[in-house]
């Protein structure tokens, strides 16, 4: 067996996608300029998520499998329309319940995503700027996300302030 090299080019094609040339002369893309594969960044996502849930061969005729296709599809609808980030937090959580620790390696990559649409931002008081947090990625519950974002601001007693609130946001993709 003969192992050969891969020489990236130096020019970028079209599409912002990098180039290399093969063995024998000819070219491959490779990923796009940036290094975010396109199939773990956007709906596309959900997509894969939703194929690997059909390949299982007939899941979705079993119990629960149209609830977690319905789901997927609910959620990429929410991301897609940018209207209440608080919901797709909880589709995103109830499409976990559904799926009870199988497709672990999929969903991993759709909680990775999320994490890159959504954040969570709290804010100590009515006057109070807010401040933005990443979505963690060990949540079952919206509420654990928001108990966790509260924690931030303690009274003077040490326990939560009540004039601290909770928000769900889309992160700009600007």
């Amino acid at each position: 067996m003969i192992e050969t090299e891969y020489q990236p080019n130096a020019e970028t094609g079209t599409g912002g996608t990098t180039t290399m040339t093969l063995p024998d002369g000819g070219a491959a893309a490779v990923r796009p300029a940036g290094g975010c594969c396109p199939f773990h960044d956007g709906p596309e996502t959900l997509d894969g998520f939703m194929a690997e849930v059909l390949r299982e061969g007939g899941q979705v005729n079993q119990e629960g499998g149209r609830e977690v296709l319905d789901t997927a599809l609910d959620l990429r609808h929410a991301v897609q329309t940018r209207r209440d980030a608080g919901a797709c937090v909880a589709l995103l959580c109830r499409l976990r319940a559904q799926l009870d620790g199988r497709h672990y390696l999929a969903f991993y990559r759709v909680r990775c995503w999320m994490r890159r649409v959504l954040a969570v931002e709290s804010s100590a008081g009515r006057n109070e700027p807010w401040v933005r947090q990443a979505l963690p990625l060990d949540f079952a519950r919206p509420e654990e996300i928001e108990d966790q974002s509260l924690a931030l601001w303690p009274a003077y007693d040490g326990c939560v302030s009540p004039m601290a609130r909770v928000r769900f946001v889309f992160v700009d993709t600007n």
